[in-house]
């Protein structure tokens, strides 16, 4: 935890604090804590907390020219077959998983629940609306209840275009977020989906074969 936070000080664009990180390490399973450095593991915490805190979904991109991938971070509710959906939302917008981990963690606690005295918040002074700095790191999307489901993933995936190549489209990487809130809470079905995204294929019409008596 001393090493993350000494990174979370370097790290002005984000806002991660010292009870945040204990919390996290504590609940992150083992291997995690062993696959990541602690530069990517601050920007975690964030997006966790976050997601805990006002719901949702956090998606973080970040674009390596030299690897040619994306690196898509995606902290959202833990459900069954999420891999499944996040794979056809990415190949419905011309996207492809080159590598995948994915680990579940408790969502943080509700600050809600912690014992209160006369110097602390109400309880409602904790509901409040998503700040403009989680926007600013990460785009948070989908809807915001006061909390949300007891156990969350942290997806990390690398991610190129159909042809391999590398894919900075800010116009593509914006469907994507919709569609992706739109089947993680919306209900929308992956398949329908793609056939409405990607175009039908055109086929020339085949010449008229005729046999000459």
């Amino acid at each position: 935890a001393d090493e993350i936070e000494a990174e979370a000080k370097e790290r002005t664009d984000l806002n991660v604090e010292r009870r945040d990180i204990e919390v996290f390490t504590r609940l992150a399973p083992p291997r995690y804590l062993l696959g990541f450095s602690v530069r990517r593991m601050v920007r975690h915490v964030e997006m966790w907390r976050d997601v805990s805190r006002f719901g949702g979904i956090a998606v973080h991109t970040s674009h390596l020219s030299r690897e040619g991938t994306t690196r898509l971070t995606v902290v959202c509710p833990d459900r069954p077959g999420l891999l499944a959906l996040l794979s056809g939302t990415l190949s419905a917008n011309g996207l492809q998983i080159l590598s995948a981990q994915g680990f579940s963690i408790t969502a943080a606690p509700d600050p809600r629940n912690a014992p209160v005295d006369a110097t602390s918040p109400s309880p409602e002074t904790e509901r409040v609306p998503i700040p403009a700095s989680a926007s600013e790191v990460h785009q948070m999307v989908g809807p915001s209840p006061a909390r949300t489901e007891e156990r969350l993933v942290v997806d990390v995936l690398y991610v190129t275009d159909e042809q391999g190549q590398l894919c900075e489209d800010p116009r593509r990487w914006r469907c994507f977020r919709t569609d992706l809130e739109s089947v993680i809470f919306g209900g929308a079905d992956v398949d329908a989906l793609f056939e409405r995204r990607r175009p039908a294929p055109t086929i020339a019409p085949r010449p008229a074969s005729y046999t000459h008596l």
